[in-house]
């Protein structure tokens, strides 16, 4: 009885990943990495932003409700660190005739601004 030789396989023929492969799905999966990585830190910065902006707000606030506490004949424009407001007399009905006991409060921050109005009681 002969004995048959099973066909030896060539290199292209056996089963797995060539050192190409390996080689393009590293480069593949570098790539990916760098930008979860570039996309992680830009959220990272995300809770920052919103504490300043937070922070900003909590200053309008305060300052607009220590306006409203005080009493209407005293209210006077000025400012306090980075925080300024003026008081103006403003028309109830929204047009340019001004009323003595309606007045306007605006607060500014920077860039960010709050308004309201108030009456003489």
């Amino acid at each position: 009885m002969s004995q048959r030789q099973r066909p030896t396989r060539t290199a292209r023929q056996r089963p797995g990943f060539s050192l190409i492969d390996a080689m393009v799905i590293l480069v593949i999966l570098g790539i990916i990495g760098l930008a979860a990585g570039v996309g992680l830190q830009s959220l990272a910065s995300v809770p920052d932003q919103n504490d300043t902006l937070l922070s900003s707000s909590n200053k309008l606030v305060d300052r607009m409700e220590q306006l409203r506490a005080t009493s209407f004949d005293s209210l006077a424009s000025g400012s306090s660190g980075s925080i300024s407001w003026t008081v103006t007399n403003a028309d109830p009905k929204g047009g340019s005739t001004t009323q003595p006991d309606f007045k306007q409060i605006v607060v500014t921050d920077g860039t960010r601004t709050i308004s309201c109005y108030v009456t003489k009681p």
